[in-house]
Parts: structure tokens; C-alpha cells; sequence
């Protein structure tokens, strides 16, 4: 449901859809589901990629590139053995079960993590030199990968200090953070949101950083972040995911607990906007959301348009324009 002025419904035109609509392929089994700005992925249990939505500048084919696909479509191109896959704002990642990255689409701000001179890429693997890779994020034109070993490591656009490298220039190759920016602590999670970024510690520590313009990066504030800078609103709790929106973040702690921070002027938050800060339609720090009566939230899966939740009883909750 949703937007779907490119396809984004996979219903064989483009609307909007305010109801759930069921999406129909080839595919045997859903292994997972990735959304990007304006297109969808989906792994298959069999391994195959199927792609619906936007195409204009080869997020899904670059092959093939322009207009929308309205109903999804297989993927060509791609290795075997996928098991994460992101999709960003103009191109894709995915990693492969023995942890290679692989990216492609337009990358003309570096978000390829691999410089060509072609606007638009097929699939190709991104060099991370401490691989292999167990989980990649994207925002709009950022990439984060983590590696296996807990590092850290960030390529693509940085108007807004979204790779946390402490300046604003691109980086058109994958350049590692240092554990010292994670209070020397190991990385088990990330996410992107649109232009912030944001990482769980192996002792559940949130740090975020990047665009904080809506108060997205829960510091109190609506300044940006130039490196990875730690939530002490949640120093006490003990994260087990997190997401990233548009304009807002959320969080996840191990007693079940949901926190969500950032622009909240549409609903997303779930907060009425009479209790937001007086920066207007924000919350800058992490608010505690009440999901129906006392349920609790069993996990937050990422979207850049909107958050979602699912409580235990196994009834989704959604909230937001």
C-alpha cells in the first residue's frame, strides 16, 4: 500500500493504494524484501531477484533503463547465492552468502563504491578490503557495510556528513570508520535513513550521525553530525534494531520496547504533533511509543518512506501519511 505513482505496488499500473495489495510473481517463497526510494526488490527462497517500480536510471536494470516496471520482473545479471539485499535512492546492493557486495544503477556521487565512467552500472562487486560483508544499508545516495568482523565501512554521497568520515566530501570507494568512533566497541547492526546513518554496539549502544535537521539523530538537536556520535538518551537501554526513514529514526531494545525520534509533523511517529518539541513537528530525543495496550514490538523493519511495526500477538501497526 502506498505511493505508487512508478509502480512501487507491483499492480500493473501506478497509483496509490491505501489499503494492503497483495503482489504477485514467479518467485517460490519470499526470503526477504528491500525498498528503495521508488523501486522494490525481492529475494526469492529459490535465490532469484525480482524488481517492480522505478527504472529510470537502472536501479533495478541498468541495462535497460528508463520508465517504470508496473509489475515485478526477474533480475538479470546477478550472482547466485543472495542473501541481503538494499535498494537506495537510484541503485541497489545486495551481498552474497560468502559475503561479497555487489551494487549497481547510477552512481555519480560514489554510491557504487566503484568508480566507472559510465553513468549507469551493471551488477559488479564492491572491493571491501576487511571483508567478508554480513549486512549492507543504503539511504538516498550513502552506503554503510558491515563486515563480519564488527568494522565499519562507507562510500557514496556526503553532503550532509551521512558516511561519518568527519568532513562533507564524497567517497567514491569504501573508506572504514574507526572503532574509537563507536566508543571502541564493535558494530552488529546498521541502517540508513534517507541522509543519516545510525549503528548498534555489541553492548546495544545507539550512535547516529549525518543530516539532523528534523531532530532524526535523537541528540537533542537539529544539528548534523560530522562522525558517529552516541544517543545518551538510550545510553541505559540495550538496542536490538534499529531503521531509518525519511525525516525520522527508530530503535528497538531487547525488553521489546519501541523508540522512534525525528520529523513527526505526518503522524510518523505515532506522537500527536501537540507533543512534539518546539522546534515544530519534531521530537529530537527518543520518545517511548505505545503500540495498542501493552504489546510488545517483536521487530522494526526499515523503510524510507515510513516505519512500520509488528507486535507479538502477530498483528502489524502501521502510523504516518
Amino acid at each position: 500500500m502506498g505511493w505508487g505513482e512508478f509502480g512501487q505496488t507491483g499492480q500493473g499500473y501506478g497509483s496509490y493504494e491505501i489499503t494492503p495489495v497483495e503482489v504477485t510473481g514467479t518467485w517460490d517463497g519470499v526470503a526477504q524484501l528491500a525498498a528503495g526510494h521508488s523501486h522494490n526488490l525481492l529475494l526469492g527462497q529459490d535465490g532469484r531477484v525480482h524488481g517492480w517500480g522505478r527504472n529510470n536510471e537502472g536501479q533495478l536494470d541498468p541495462r535497460d533503463p528508463g520508465g517504470s516496471w508496473l509489475e515485478p520482473r526477474e533480475l538479470e545479471g546477478l550472482p547466485e547465492g543472495l542473501r541481503v539485499m538494499a535498494g537506495g535512492g537510484v541503485y541497489s546492493a545486495a551481498v552474497t552468502h560468502d559475503g561479497r557486495l555487489w551494487t549497481w544503477g547510477t552512481g555519480r556521487k560514489g554510491q557504487l563504491g566503484r568508480p566507472s565512467p559510465e553513468s549507469l552500472v551493471t551488477p559488479g562487486v564492491v572491493q571491501i578490503p576487511a571483508g567478508p560483508v554480513a549486512k549492507v544499508a543504503c539511504g538516498w545516495g550513502h552506503v554503510i557495510a558491515l563486515t563480519e568482523a564488527g568494522e565499519v565501512f562507507v562510500h557514496g554521497f556526503n553532503e550532509w556528513s551521512q558516511l561519518g568520515t568527519g568532513g562533507t566530501e564524497p567517497m567514491a570507494v569504501p573508506t572504514a570508520l574507526c572503532q574509537e568512533d563507536f566508543g571502541g566497541q564493535r558494530v552488529v547492526d546498521i541502517a540508513c535513513g534517507l541522509d543519516h546513518s545510525l549503528a548498534v554496539t555489541e553492548e546495544g549502544q545507539l550512535f547516529t550521525w549525518g543530516f539532523g535537521g528534523n531532530g532524526q539523530l535523537g541528540h537533542g538537536t537539529i544539528a548534523n553530525e560530522l562522525r558517529p556520535c552516541q544517543v545518551e538518551a538510550l545510553q541505559d537501554k540495550v538496542l536490538c534494531g534499529i531503521a531509518g526513514g525519511w525525516s525520522h529514526s527508530a530503535a528497538l531494545t531487547t525488553s521489546g520496547q519501541l523508540w522512534m525520534w525525528g520529523g513527526g509533523e505526518d503522524g510518523q511517529l505515532g506522537v500527536p504533533r501537540g507533543d512534539l518539541s518546539e522546534f515544530g513537528g519534531y521530537a529530537c530525543t527518543p520518545q517511548c511509543i505505545k503500540v495498542g495496550s501493552d504489546e510488545q514490538v517483536r521487530e522494526t523493519p526499515p523503510s524510507l518512506k515510513s516505519l512500520h511495526d509488528i507486535i507479538s500477538q502477530g498483528t502489524p501497526g502501521a502510523w504516518g501519511n
